[in-house]
């Protein structure tokens, strides 16, 4: 199997997803709203919020990190797969999953856009220095 490629167990529709905002280009300030660039990867990292608080999500990034929440339901009827992974980088994290999004660049971004309107912001980002 290559690498990105699906291996965990499948995450349940009924699943919310948290999704950390760690990048200035990840939130349009403008609009007030989640950016498409935080979705428009192969796959991306997010917490089973059954599995970890928003506190915990946030706890291993800067302050000023933004977290938004969406329905995994959500992403599966865009066409994404969803699966309860390790995490490489905090391998003690039992709620990490990764989002893959449809192979095809053109799918990617109507996902990518899709999704941004699933979102409820939980906190807002603050990249201020």
């Amino acid at each position: 199997m290559s690498e990105g490629s699906p291996t965990g167990t499948p995450v349940a529709g009924e699943e919310d997803l948290y999704r950390c905002l760690m990048q200035q280009k990840w939130w349009n300030e403008e609009e007030n709203r989640v950016s498409s660039a935080a979705f428009t990867f192969r796959y991306f990292s997010a917490n089973m919020a059954s599995l970890a608080s928003e506190e915990q999500t946030l706890a291993p990034f800067l302050p000023g990190t933004g977290l938004v929440v969406f329905a995994c339901r959500d992403a599966l009827e865009i066409g994404c797969d969803v699966r309860k992974e390790a995490d490489p980088i905090a391998p003690d994290n039992e709620a990490h999953a990764h989002v893959y999004m449809p192979p095809k660049n053109t799918e990617r971004k109507r996902a990518a856009q899709r999704l941004i309107k699933a979102c409820r912001l939980i906190r807002k980002p603050n990249f201020s220095p």
